[in-house]
């Protein structure tokens, strides 16, 4: 009965975002940077929800960004809880895969966040596809609003040191862009330590469909996640692979601490 609940509670916040991505999208039609920004601030409201519905509660520090233009966030990738996670905590719009966003359930939410699709299939990706990423992807950037990327690609389940890969942070690469990097982990559930099971139940692997998965996981009554957000610094004099050794550096340090205190 708590499963069914939970279900019509997120279908009514899924059309609440709807209905706010459409009031948006009409009433700064004429202006992307406000339309962006609102688009942002929607997916905090739906966020906000989504984690009281879903029992996911977020332990995090207000991060003071020290620049005024544009901001990017990069972290680890466990599980499309991440994001709900992160804009919980900031008003944000993230790069998605153009593969995620062509399939209906997900592209239609992903398109009412804002979000901005990059083609990541390797077999795809020539150089027009790569610079018309970059293109994509500065477009916010240049507006000065919020993005979140996760250069790992897809969810990586854990691994101690990220694999992220470079060529999309030249949409921020020598601009003043302040560079967020953060550490996301998800410390237990039902209030208990994470097991090999339960863990393989909150992150999504590769090869895992959506709504599968998300049946799974509401049927979790309590889960704790943890955002650390670590020193920001601009990507003003930092080409795209400087930006990308120093984001790797940063939350690698993160997840080998984090993992040596739960040794």
């Amino acid at each position: 009965m708590v499963y069914y609940f939970k279900v019509f509670l997120i279908i009514l916040v899924a059309l609440l975002h709807t209905v706010l991505a459409v009031i948006g999208r009409l009433v700064f039609f004429c202006n992307r940077r406000l339309r962006i920004l609102c688009l942002a601030n929607n997916n905090k409201i739906a966020c906000t929800l989504l984690c009281a519905i879903m029992g996911v509660h977020v332990k995090y520090q207000k991060q003071a960004v020290r620049y005024k233009k544009s901001v990017l966030y990069v972290g680890n990738h466990l599980t499309y809880l991440d994001a709900v996670a992160l804009a919980k905590c900031y008003p944000t719009v993230f790069v998605t895969s153009v593969d995620m966003s062509q399939r209906k359930s997900e592209g239609f939410i992903l398109s009412n966040a804002g979000s901005v699709p990059v083609e990541r299939r390797r077999e795809k990706l020539t150089f027009s596809e790569i610079k018309q990423n970059i293109e994509n992807m500065k477009s916010v950037i240049v507006k000065g609003c919020p993005l979140c990327i996760f250069p790992e690609a897809t969810s990586a389940g854990g691994g101690k040191e990220p694999v992220f890969f470079s060529s999309m942070l030249a949409s921020v690469e020598y601009t003043e862009t302040a560079i967020v990097p953060f550490f996301i982990a998800y410390t237990s559930a039902n209030k208990e330590p994470l097991t090999d099971q339960t863990r393989r139940t909150i992150y999504f692997y590769k090869g895992d469909h959506l709504l599968p998965h998300l049946k799974k996981v509401l049927k979790i009554n309590h889960i704790e996640a943890e955002i650390t957000f670590l020193p920001d610094f601009s990507a003003k004099q930092k080409s795209r692979k400087e930006i990308r050794n120093d984001c790797k550096e940063i939350i690698t340090q993160e997840i080998n601490k984090h993992e040596s205190v739960n040794l």
